[in-house]
């Protein structure tokens, strides 16, 4: 049995002020492509299908679209699961009826895994599919158990399930959240993060180790870069695309898991190439604008000029019309090498400034480029204005 696993789509999710529902179209019609091409039994789905509990409707329309080709066109079931993005009451409207199209949508945990059994030439494979959750929503069900962790509220479902995972037929857990098979200490150095990824810590680490034994493949959702969780049949996806500059390095994709008989898995990263990319650039401006073709990727720009750059973001926009923003190396060289006496200084220094002047060394470090005149009389009619209210309303 060949399925794909796939996670933390984040469907309607906005990058600055770029709406990616295009990208993640363009990139979920590739995973369209690739269950036909090559013929895939079952597609996976670990959580965070939507970036919020309520999504925009054209991501709601986009993924009912999407739902339909792989379940009726293709006839390829899909599995999948709520992450802590996600409605759980929403993604589990209708799913005892949908499951008799071929859509299976665990949105709430419960404390019998939801098992779904596909067949192929070696006979049944096991999918279980264990939402996202939190220890208060476990703690009810077994009432003689302190359950106050995350670990402690996965270890009693993992028990309470044991009985009902046959040893002799392959099985599949389908899990999201922050899950490893090593120590703690360990997890935190070998795992991979992005700011895009929330509520994690010790607190949430769960342990894999006692399903090591128990599950063919692991199928994970919530950390952004695909990984191993301890294990190679353990695995994260990673994200459907770049969510922020911090993954600009990660690749993105989906894995493709193979199940032969009983104990033989195999699995391929498969990363087609982006509808945009997202990358960041860094050197002179001059160089910048020189050197780089124009593109339609998501750029960060990373100026290493010394001094005032005059109307470096329009420059650059007008090269890279995604461009996320730009920030100066100089000046994180100078934030990063201060020292507690040289940062006082500075403080002491910014007290002595008006309004206005702070204003526009706020304005420069963020737009990377100076005030202008028409802005600027703005800004100081709007500080004259607040100023004398605050003084009216003092008297």
């Amino acid at each position: 049995m060949k399925f794909l696993h796939t996670a933390d789509w984040h469907l309607g999710r906005i990058l600055r002020e770029y709406s990616l529902l295009e990208d993640q179209s363009a990139r979920l019609a590739q995973l369209t492509e690739t269950v036909r091409e090559l013929k895939v039994d079952a597609v996976v789905i670990a959580g965070d299908i939507y970036d919020r509990s309520v999504p925009p409707a054209q991501a709601v329309s986009f993924l009912d679209e999407l739902f339909y080709t792989l379940t009726q066109e293709l006839k390829v079931p899909v599995l999948a699961i709520a992450g802590n993005h996600d409605s759980p009451e929403r993604l589990s409207f209708g799913n005892r009826l949908f499951s008799g199209a071929g859509l299976y949508m665990a949105g709430k945990a419960s404390k019998e895994i939801c098992r779904v059994t596909l067949k192929d030439s070696f006979g049944d494979v096991d999918f279980f599919l264990l939402p996202y959750f939190t220890p208060e929503e476990i703690r009810p069900w077994f009432p003689d158990m302190e359950i106050r962790t995350f670990n402690q509220a996965f270890q009693a479902i993992l028990k309470h399930n044991l009985p009902r995972i046959n040893p002799t037929h392959r099985n599949v857990l389908i899990a999201h959240g922050f899950y490893q098979a090593v120590s703690p200490e360990k997890s935190q150095d070998q795992a991979v993060f992005s700011d895009s990824e929330i509520s994690i810590g010790q607190s949430d680490l769960m342990d894999l180790s006692p399903a090591a034994e128990q599950f063919d493949y692991v199928a994970l959702g919530h950390l952004h870069a695909p990984q191993s969780a301890g294990g190679d049949h353990m695995r994260y996806s990673g994200s459907l695309l770049k969510y922020s500059t911090a993954e600009a390095r990660q690749k993105k994709g989906f894995t493709l898991v193979e199940l032969g008989e009983k104990g033989a898995i195999g699995f391929e990263f498969l990363a087609p190439p982006f509808k945009r990319d997202l990358r960041t650039i860094r050197g002179k401006l001059e160089s910048l604008l020189a050197e780089n073709e124009p593109s339609e990727d998501y750029i960060e720009a990373i100026l290493t000029d010394e001094g005032a750059v005059l109307d470096a973001m329009p420059r650059l926009r007008e090269k890279f019309p995604h461009i996320l923003g730009l920030r100066f190396a100089a000046r994180e060289q100078d934030i990063a090498a201060a020292s507690a006496p040289q940062t006082i200084q500075e403080m002491e220094r910014l007290g002595k400034l008006t309004p206005f002047q702070l204003f526009e060394r706020f304005y420069q470090q963020v737009r990377g480029e100076p005030l202008s005149k028409q802005r600027g009389d703005l800004v100081q009619k709007a500080i004259h204005d607040a100023l004398e209210q605050e003084e009216e309303t003092e008297l």
